[in-house]
């Protein structure tokens, strides 16, 4: 299991292997099948570009991350850098639209209960009379500002109805409270999916960037300009870091291949 004495040169190894990567359309249906249908506790994470520079730094989370049985990979960031060093990305797997198909594809099949934690408790509830209205059964839901012994003791009363639990509390608590349930409930048929500012685009108070946006991977952009204060750090900061040791990644990386022929 990493640790704080490795480099980032093999933090970054340790994500690469770990990154569950889809191709396409009916590979994405798969998984989400897959998912639905586990019988076992199932832990369900994105690696963008700020879970890579918060893995770097925190071996917790290193560990958070790879400890999920699905490690999706998110955003352009990630893209570029699997490009670099010869790795196809497939396709964006992006919290943002993954979880609603799951909730989706869960109301068409297997219909497990729902429950939703994080964001402010206007915006939780918002989003669980969302949802609810669309067809959703949501058992349950709280605002992401309690302890994580809370969350804990509250998801013990649903331990035998196999609930989607979605956690939108940012990273890195909700990666870390995710495993803390996994943890617990190891014997339980809980579906555990982190993602991040997903109850407030589920509220609706969030919008979805364009499709000029989407299309043409500026998200990262529209997402800034909409709250520049709270993405200032993660984006002006954050952005020039992971494109810095990516480079330095790359070029090491294709320095030992290089060497090794």
């Amino acid at each position: 299991m990493p640790n704080f004495r490795l480099t980032f040169f093999e933090r970054l190894s340790f994500l690469t292997s770990s990154v569950v990567l889809i191709d396409g359309g009916r590979e994405k249906e798969k998984v989400i099948h897959d998912m639905l249908s586990a019988k076992r506790c199932i832990v369900v994470s994105f690696l963008n570009y700020h879970a890579v520079n918060l893995a770097i730094f925190d071996a917790s989370m290193m560990e958070c991350l790879i400890r999920s049985n699905y490690l999706f990979r998110d955003g352009v960031g990630v893209e570029k850098f699997l490009e670099a060093n010869s790795f196809s990305p497939g396709i964006n797997m992006n919290g943002t639209d993954l979880i609603p198909l799951i909730l989706e594809k869960n109301e068409s099949g297997s219909s497990r209960p729902v429950i939703i934690l994080g964001g402010d408790e206007e915006r939780c509830k918002l989003a669980s009379k969302n949802l609810k209205e669309s067809g959703v059964n949501v058992i349950d839901c709280h605002h992401g500002y309690n302890d994580n012994g809370f969350y804990l003791n509250l998801l013990s009363k649903y331990s035998t109805c196999d609930p989607i639990i979605v956690l939108g509390m940012g990273m890195p608590r909700q990666e870390k409270l995710a495993i803390e349930i996994s943890n617990k409930f190891a014997d339980r048929n809980f579906l555990i999916v982190s993602g991040g500012a997903i109850v407030d685009r589920l509220s609706g108070d969030v919008k979805r960037a364009s499709d000029f946006f989407v299309k043409n991977k500026l998200e990262w952009l529209y997402r800034f300009c909409k709250e520049p204060a709270r993405l200032f750090k993660r984006i002006c900061l954050g952005g020039p870091f992971f494109v810095f040791y990516s480079i330095v990644y790359t070029i090491k990386n294709r320095i030992c291949f290089f060497s090794e022929r």
